[in-house]
C-alpha cells in the first residue's frame, strides 16, 4: 500500500494518486485520471442522489485498477472554501484566534456561523504589530457530502483539504529554500 492514497476532485473527473513519501522525494506508485458520473459543484452537492453516484463511480475505479480504498485523502476544489487571511494583533492570546478569525469571516458567509466548519492551519507570517492568520470555512453541507460519498464507497477517508493547500505543499517540499510569497496558478 501507498504512503499517501489520495483523490483529488475536479467538477467532472478525479486525478487519483498513490505515493511513496519520503522527506527528500515523492515517488509516484500509480496514478489515474477517470471522469465523473456527474459533476460536483455547488447545485449537484445538494441533491440527494449525486453523493451516491459518486460513491458508484469511485468504487467502480477503485475495482477496475485495483485501487486502495484505505488511508485515503480527499482533495476538494477550492471554490469550495473560503479562504482569508485575517489581520489579529500581536497583544491577543493565540486561543482567542478562532472566535475573532469567525467574527470577521461573518460578513462573507452567506448562512450561519454554525453551518460551517472553520480551521486555522499551521501559519506564520507576521506584519509589524499583526499577526496573518489564516482560516479556512468549508460549509458543513459540503463536508457531509464528501463524508457520505467515502462511507458509501468503503473507503477509509483520513482528511479532506481544499487542493490549493495540496499544491502550495508540494512546492515547499521541493523549494523549501524559497521563503517569499509565491501566487500559484491553475488551469485546465
Amino acid at each position: 500500500m501507498a504512503d499517501v492514497n489520495a483523490i483529488a476532485f475536479q467538477e467532472d473527473f478525479i486525478l487519483w494518486a498513490e505515493l511513496s513519501v519520503e522527506p527528500d522525494r515523492i515517488e509516484v506508485n500509480r496514478a489515474v485520471s477517470e471522469s465523473l458520473p456527474v459533476s460536483i459543484n455547488h447545485e449537484t452537492i445538494y441533491q440527494p442522489q449525486t453523493a451516491d453516484v459518486v460513491a458508484k463511480g469511485l468504487a467502480e475505479i477503485a475495482k477496475r485498477y485495483e485501487l486502495s480504498r484505505g488511508s485515503v485523502r480527499f482533495s476538494i476544489p477550492g471554490r469550495f472554501a473560503l479562504i482569508k487571511k485575517v489581520h489579529i494583533d500581536r497583544d491577543i492570546d493565540p486561543q482567542h484566534y478562532p472566535e475573532i478569525v469567525a467574527y470577521n469571516l461573518e460578513k462573507t458567509w452567506a448562512e450561519p456561523q454554525q453551518n460551517y466548519s472553520l480551521y486555522l492551519p499551521e501559519y506564520s507570517h507576521s506584519r509589524s504589530r499583526y499577526r496573518e492568520v489564516l482560516a479556512v470555512a468549508v460549509q458543513n453541507q459540503v463536508l457531509d457530502f464528501f463524508d457520505r460519498v467515502a462511507e458509501k464507497a468503503g473507503f477509509e477517508l483520513v482528511s479532506l483539504t481544499p487542493n490549493c493547500f495540496n499544491v502550495d505543499q508540494l512546492f515547499r517540499r521541493a523549494t523549501p529554500e524559497f521563503e517569499e510569497p509565491v501566487l500559484l496558478l491553475g488551469w485546465q
